[in-house]
């Protein structure tokens, strides 16, 4: 049997101030079309069983917009499936806490051949389509504390379970542990045929029947984390039991080297900073700039040098940091500040944004920049 695993594709997922010719954010558009794009991935597979191990949506409610294309989507896929099964979990970003306000994930399930579990741990028993069984955690169940039982219970000749929650092996060592769900090593994979985790969006294997899959695009609060993990899906083949991860493309996300600026004048900076910036396409671009003293932060984002780079980006985030001081303990602090980040988040947002016909975006961008400079002596 062919096994499917996708995760994490946070649809309606909206970020940065472009828009798409459609009048939609742009983020949203893109988010959208690499999900499509990996079910089509999918297709070429022709899998028996697909499973999404949760937060196919951003949000709760998301816009009638992101329903309407996430429900014509996976028809069309289920129906170039000739309806095999699809069992879908729910996440801890589109699951409801309060029942009474229902999931509308469940207008999904109506998707012939869809199964969903939403709130509270579920068998959901495949035959007669696969001689299959799905244990089902979605993410309520886990944050209820709900004791599920890890083990095949319906003596199936394949057994799945579907977990969506943060591992303690995914976790990084500086985060407190009760940060994490569950344990890896308490799900008793080795009893079932695959097991398929959900929430970490870093693919991440644990055994050869076992691993998150990661998310479908970089939809995380923290996308530099992972811009050097591809994207994509798991096919997991039952005969040879053996997962694969298999990545489909996205809007490239770049982390540019960061520049040492202790030595070097704003013009110098800049230049430095049209040099890195050489990429195709529109990709979400980060670029660091260490050691710049505070007095030129505020110089660093007049002209027209970001402007430009920013124009060839679908978002150019600045981040600056302030040269190291000593803190007379014999170690070395430096000073990243939050009039640092402000002052990068209003330039970007500035530059990007629609402003009035007439106004000049330069002073529009400097008047922001002043206003920042006067709070942060008035703090």
């Amino acid at each position: 049997m062919l096994i499917s695993h996708i995760s994490d594709s946070h649809l309606g997922k909206r970020q940065f101030p472009k828009t798409h010719q459609s009048g939609l954010n742009q983020r949203e558009v893109d988010v959208m079309t690499t999900f499509k794009a990996n079910l089509d991935s999918i297709l070429t597979y022709a899998p028996d069983l697909v499973l999404h191990s949760g937060d196919l949506f951003d949000v709760v409610r998301p816009s009638n917009n992101t329903i309407t294309q996430a429900h014509l989507i996976i028809s069309e896929f289920q129906r170039a499936r000739n309806y095999a099964p699809f069992v879908l979990v729910g996440g801890n970003h589109d699951s409801p806490k309060a029942l009474e306000m229902g999931n509308i994930q469940n207008l999904i399930a109506r998707i012939p051949g869809v199964r969903f579990a939403g709130n509270m741990s579920q068998r959901i028993d495949l035959r007669p389509e696969l001689d299959c069984e799905v244990l089902c955690v979605p993410s309520n169940s886990l944050v209820a504390r709900e004791e599920v039982i890890y083990r095949p219970m319906l003596g199936c000749k394949y057994s799945i379970l579907s977990v969506h929650g943060m591992a303690t092996q995914a976790l990084p060592k500086a985060v407190d542990l009760v940060h994490a769900d569950f344990d890896v090593n308490e799900l008793h994979t080795h009893l079932f045929t695959y097991t398929a985790l959900g929430d970490y969006h870093v693919h991440s294997e644990y055994a050869p029947n076992c691993c998150f899959a990661g998310s479908t695009d970089y939809t995380s609060s923290n996308i530099w984390e992972e811009v050097s993990t591809p994207k994509g899906w798991v096919l997991f083949d039952t005969e040879v039991g053996q997962l694969k991860h298999i990545a489909v493309a996205t809007r490239e996300a770049i982390d540019l080297p960061a520049i040492d600026a202790s030595e070097m004048s704003v013009e110098e900076i800049q230049d430095r900073m049209a040099l890195a910036a050489v990429f195709d396409g529109t990709p979400i671009v980060r670029q660091k700039i260490m050691g710049i003293h505070p007095q030129d932060r505020r110089r660093l984002f007049q002209g027209p040098c970001i402007r430009e780079i920013q124009a060839r980006c679908l978002n150019y985030q600045v981040v600056c940091e302030a040269p190291a001081r000593d803190k007379g303990d014999g170690s070395i602090a430096t000073a990243t500040g939050q009039a640092s980040t402000l002052e990068s988040l209003w330039s970007e947002y500035s530059l990007g944004s629609s402003i009035p016909s007439g106004c000049d975006r330069e002073a529009f961008t400097k008047a922001g920049l002043d206003l920042l400079e006067e709070a942060q002596q008035a703090a």
